[in-house]
């Protein structure tokens, strides 16, 4: 499929019809599709977050792969990076978060607003 860091959308399709269309009967159903995207891993709010988290004594952030709103903004050529709470607790059957994680999540991102807007002040 080519580059690793980037997955050819119709390439895959193609690859699963050619295997689909092996099987009498069988077809291939899509509910929604979510183009991969990222923001540069070494783009200037990942060092502001880390810094932030490490300030306030929590472990240095990591990527994951959930989906969220930040593609929105992705689409535009805007950079969006996502921190926040996670864990067993969430997107979960009655999901839930600690008041504690709550408040050290709106702390970090206080803290790093405040250091990016003081950046390009």
């Amino acid at each position: 499929m080519g580059d690793s860091s980037h997955t050819d959308t119709d390439s895959l399709l193609n690859q699963a019809n050619a295997v689909i269309g092996r099987y009498a009967g069988a077809e291939l159903s899509i509910d929604g599709v979510y183009l991969p995207d990222m923001s540069p891993p070494d783009g200037e709010m990942v060092n502001i977050l880390s810094e932030a988290v490490t300030d306030l004594g929590q472990p240095v952030p990591v990527p994951d792969i959930a989906i969220s709103d930040c593609r929105y903004r992705r689409q535009q050529g805007i950079p969006a990076y996502r921190y926040g709470l996670g864990g067993d607790l969430c997107s979960a059957a009655n999901e839930y978060v600690r008041v504690d994680d709550l408040l050290l999540t709106v702390k970090t991102h206080a803290l790093a607003a405040c250091r990016y807007l003081s950046s390009i002040a």
